[in-house]
């Protein structure tokens, strides 16, 4: 609708048109609803910055979702409370319900928003936006020189000195191992394979 109407000379529906016209889409797609209706109001904004990008910066038309790396993701709005901690380990979502979560902390602040989203290896994310104060530290007034080095990481002002972690030789003994096991499976597998 957006590029007809700039085919044709007429005026851009900004991101408010297009979330009015959300209803009626709603009436004549069903399954529209099925989607929780703040995360519609998101994929209404994207595409509003899309269009943007287009009609103003020449950037290009928006680019449908790749196959081969899917963004599987969806964006919620907090509103009275729909969405929040239940307890440590349960996480409550609009239109999903309870949903178990491990985390180390728990959600200090006021929702503002959530974002779902799979990853590649089958596991979902959330990543959960939150207005919270910030408490400032007070000032040292203290200035401190960093000098990186090559024997030591780093050597400040004051003498102190980092040394440098070397993971290569903290390693080694294990990727010996590692690979003395690798050689004997290829070694017993390719044994079996002339037998078979």
């Amino acid at each position: 609708m957006q590029q007809q109407r700039y085919k044709n000379g007429g005026k851009y529906v900004n991101e408010f048109g297009m979330n009015y016209l959300i209803k009626s889409l709603k009436q004549e797609h069903p399954f529209l609803k099925q989607a929780e209706s703040t995360s519609l109001l998101h994929v209404s904004r994207d595409l509003h910055h899309a269009y943007q990008k287009l009609f103003k910066e020449h950037k290009g038309h928006p680019k449908f979702k790749s196959r081969k790396f899917p963004k599987q993701s969806y964006q919620s709005n907090s509103v009275n409370g729909n969405i929040n901690q239940v307890d440590n380990s349960h996480l409550k979502l609009p239109k999903v319900g309870f949903v178990r979560f491990k985390s180390g902390r728990k959600v200090t602040g006021k929702i503002k928003n959530v974002t779902i989203y799979l990853s590649s290896t089958g596991k979902y994310y959330a990543m959960v936006l939150v207005d919270t104060e910030i408490k400032e530290l007070p000032k040292a007034n203290n200035s401190v020189g960093l000098d990186m080095g090559v024997a030591d990481l780093m050597i400040t002002s004051d003498g102190v000195k980092y040394p440098t972690i070397r993971f290569d030789k903290i390693l080694a003994k294990k990727k010996t191992l590692l690979g003395k096991m690798l050689v004997q499976t290829s070694v017993t597998s390719s044994k079996g394979n002339c037998l078979g």
